[in-house]
């Protein structure tokens, strides 16, 4: 990756989950993280917000 960091191994939940389980756990939070960044504003709304309405998108 970017920072050469690799995995040392696996998370020991995914052993102990279902398949079934850990798709609906996995589809929780991907839920969860689509809802989180639909309520966030726009990059322009945020450069109009700190640097004023006089940026050009």
């Amino acid at each position: 990756m970017g920072q050469r960091l690799q995995p040392q191994g696996r998370h020991h939940l995914g052993r102990l989950m279902s398949r079934d389980q850990m798709q609906t756990a996995l589809t929780g939070l991907s839920t969860n993280i689509a809802n989180a960044v639909a309520r966030l504003p726009t990059h322009q709304a945020c450069l109009d917000q700190y640097l004023g309405e006089a940026v050009v998108s």
